[in-house]
Order: C-alpha cells, then structure tokens, then sequence
C-alpha cells in the first residue's frame, strides 16, 4: 500500500476553466462507457453492473491534456511516489447521467512480462455540486480492505492523482449530470 493514498488539489480550476473544459467536451462525439465482465456471452461482454457512462475521448494535443500532465507531475514529485513516467494517454471526458456509475476498480494492474502500464490516473471535477447528486468518488482507505468517500473532491475545479493500481469507484447519479475528466500516465511495469 502506498503511504500516500491520493493528492488533491481543490477548487484550483476556475468556473471559467471548468465551463472551458465542459463546452469543448461536449463537442466530441461520445458513446457509451462500458466495461466488459464475464456475462452470458463470456468474457469481455458487457456488463452494466461493473460500468454506464457517456463517454468521449480529447486527442492527445487538445490543451485539456497539458493541464492533466501538470496536475499529475506535481502529485508524483509532491506525494514522493517518483514513478517513472513517460506519457498520458488520450484525456477522457465522462458524463454521468442518472443511474449511471463505475463500480470499484482498478484502472491497471501489475502484471508479469508486460513493457508498460498505467501508473496515475488524474481525475478534474468539472461540475458544480448544485448540478447533480450523487456520484461520489471513493478510494481504497489506508488499510486497503474497505473503500472512503473523498468528499473534498466535490468541489468543481478539484483535481485528483492516485496510483492506477489504487481500487476507486463513482457512486451511481441520482440528479442531474456529473461532467470529470480522466486521464492516465504511463510508464514502465513495476518490477
């Protein structure tokens, strides 16, 4: 376990920044964010209990992607995780309308004869708490067995790092619409 579970930053984004961010987002073509499982059809079908989202993805020079490389930077040198890190992959925009939720997962794992992996995932709060209710950020607690609410992550304009490999969720949307932004660093497998 990591002695330094998550960085945050909160409200350090502007409500300008963040209506930026939804307005550009909400030019992008999207689809639904599924994630596969094991269901009636096997492996790698879709499974709506693990994952419903809206979903959208930034090329990687759009200017979304420079703020989530600096935010994930900082909170590697700032948590003295030192990962090795080489790139981001493409930035995702997410929305989350009622009833949609990812269930608790990891965003990689450390597995055996691999090159490369997700080692942070940055995550930006671009709505206001008065837009929606609901979909709560939740992170693996200290001892690693049960999960915790961060409910500074909230606030619009909060950014968030975390090692890919930490267990974290979004709980369902009961009201209105959840807009974030995702996005993940990579670097070489842990050995």
């Amino acid at each position: 376990m990591f002695e330094t579970r998550y960085w945050l930053w909160q409200g350090v984004l502007s409500d300008e920044l963040c209506d930026a961010i939804i307005l550009e987002g909400d030019k992008l073509i999207s689809g639904d964010g599924r994630t596969g499982g094991i269901d009636e059809h096997g492996p790698g079908g879709y499974n709506p209990n693990i994952r419903e989202t809206n979903i959208s993805f930034f090329d990687q020079y759009h200017w979304i992607h420079g703020i989530c490389l600096h935010y994930a930077n900082a909170a590697n040198v700032n948590a003295k995780w030192n990962f090795d890190i080489r790139y981001a992959q493409n930035v995702q925009y997410a929305r989350y309308f009622p009833d949609q939720h990812y269930s608790i997962h990891e965003d990689d794992t450390v597995r055996p004869h691999r090159e490369e992996m997700r080692k942070l995932s940055v995550a930006i709060q671009v709505s206001s708490p008065q837009n929606y209710e609901g979909g709560q950020f939740s992170i693996q607690s200290q001892c690693g067995k049960e999960m915790q609410q961060v409910n500074e992550f909230t606030r619009r304009g909060s950014v968030i790092v975390f090692p890919s490999v930490m267990k974290h969720g979004i709980m369902p949307v009961t009201y209105g619409v959840r807009h974030s932004i995702v996005c993940w660093i990579v670097g070489p497998n842990f050995r």
